[in-house]
């Protein structure tokens, strides 16, 4: 998928989001507002019908419509989903990337230093604790220490910005609290454990 369709869907993600409800000709006029993406073209019926089917096929999102006119387009979030406020961080991570994309046309006015990715590794830790395998880690402890850890996985948290992996030292048994922030690689192994019992 290029970056100009993913523009185009992450318009729509935002505008939905920040608007919460709107009509079809809602989106349409701020879509024509948005001269960047739509050259001042009012959005196509279809097209926009197209959008829908695609934004819940790549991203898992379904954008629900009110079943009384007016017709009003939202996302229909799982219930679960908008009590934990995953939804929300979804979104959040959908804004970054388009703000990424979007930033990297405007230079000397968005700059970006040395960033650490801190989240490259969630996938990894996901699927250890899913597979119940061990995981590789390279921990940095402090600006000096560096530990290489094996650990048995058992969940994630995530609170204040950060996310904290729960697992045990495969050396010691005992089940330690991680920063995922810290983690700098992380490898899945193909090594099975026995899940521990909280």
């Amino acid at each position: 998928m290029n970056n100009n369709l993913i523009r185009k869907y992450n318009w729509l993600i935002q505008t939905l989001n920040v608007n919460e409800a709107l009509t079809f000709q809602q989106i349409s006029d701020l879509w024509q507002a948005n001269r960047l993406l739509s050259k001042g073209q009012p959005l196509d019926w279809r097209k926009f019908q197209r959008w829908r089917g695609e934004i819940n096929k790549v991203f898992g999102l379904k954008i629900g419509v009110t079943k009384r006119q007016p017709y009003m387009y939202y996302f229909d979030f799982p219930a679960e989903a908008k009590k934990s406020g995953a939804h929300e961080m979804f979104l959040d991570a959908l804004a970054m990337q388009q703000f990424v994309l979007e930033a990297q046309n405007q230079k000397g006015v968005v700059l970006f230093g040395n960033y650490k990715p801190r989240f490259r590794f969630l996938d990894v830790l996901l699927r250890g604790i899913k597979e119940n395998k061990i995981v590789k880690i390279h921990y940095r402890k402090n600006k000096r220490k560096r530990l290489l850890l094996e650990i048995k996985p058992m969940s994630l948290q995530y609170a204040d910005g950060t996310w904290q992996l729960t697992g045990a030292n495969v050396l010691t048994d005992e089940r330690e609290l991680f920063s995922v922030d810290m983690i700098e690689e992380a490898v899945l192994t193909d090594q099975q454990f026995e899940r521990l019992l909280f």
